[in-house]
């Protein structure tokens, strides 16, 4: 899981509140959305395609006077780059939060959570993780004990409150990234075959002989390379690989009596 965004980010104690994942938190204080763009090859590109990424970051562009418009432009251009690094990848979008601080910024706020919200009803690799709800259930704006002293960041107690929201969609968007992998008709479950089926309707079989190929390699390999090289075409171009298909033996012929066949010969002797 990468971790991507601003202080609200850098500060969350990302070991403690998500155990069991391995988690990357490259957030940093201050940041724009287009400050993560800027610095894309240190925090993002530099990293192996992640199953997740959580992301925070619009809360500061906001209080800097960017438009809406602005804004959700740097965020579309940040998601094009990540589509591109990552196309499998979801991006879990925690709401600009309300704060006291910054209450009179929320109507603002609110709109770009609003359009991402709208976003992600079509989009499955954008997941909108509403923490901003269970904040404004304590009062508008929301109460001064989810807060450090300065009215802004969160305590634990907010901390706590974003994590119970988040980690159910992380693990969900784990088990998506997993299954997006997944390309083996034997291992896929009935909906990530429609899923796949409905992406790209291919479907690969690995045909080959069961013979003796020398001592060192084995009996299907014929079989096997095929069905490695569909692994990797059906992950890059989409579709699925059906069960192997050993074909019979490709010759025959008796030694000492005896009928021998698919196998190498020649080294029977």
């Amino acid at each position: 899981v990468l971790m991507l965004g601003s202080s609200s980010i850098r500060m969350w104690p990302s070991v403690e509140s998500f155990p069991g994942l391995k988690v990357v938190n490259r957030g940093f204080g201050g940041a724009h959305i287009s400050d993560l763009i800027h610095f894309k090859e240190d925090i993002l590109l530099k990293y192996k395609a992640p199953q997740c990424i959580l992301f925070y970051c619009g809360d500061n562009d906001v209080a800097g006077g960017k438009t809406f418009e602005c804004v959700m432009a740097d965020f579309q251009d940040f998601r094009e780059i990540l589509r591109a690094h990552a196309p499998a990848t979801a991006l879990i979008y925690i709401p600009i939060k309300p704060c006291p601080k910054r209450w009179h910024l929320w109507d603002k706020a609110s709109s770009v959570n609003s359009a991402v919200q709208q976003q992600a009803q079509t989009d499955p690799l954008l997941i909108y993780a509403d923490t901003a709800a269970p904040m404004l259930k304590t009062g508008s704006p929301p109460a001064a004990d989810l807060f450090i002293s300065d009215m802004l960041h969160l305590s634990a107690k907010g901390y706590a409150m974003w994590s119970q929201v988040a980690r159910p969609l992380m693990d969900q968007a784990i088990r998506q990234y997993i299954e997006s992998k997944l390309v083996l008709y034997e291992e896929l479950t009935p909906t990530a075959f429609r899923t796949r089926l409905a992406q790209a309707p291919i479907a690969y079989v690995p045909l080959g002989t069961l013979e003796w190929h020398g001592e060192h390699l084995p009996l299907g390999s014929d079989g096997l390379q095929a069905k490695h090289f569909f692994e990797i075409l059906a992950r890059e171009v989409g579709g699925i690989v059906l069960p192997m298909l050993h074909l019979g033996p490709d010759r025959e012929k008796t030694v000492d009596g005896k009928t021998l066949y698919g196998m190498d010969l020649g080294s029977l002797h």
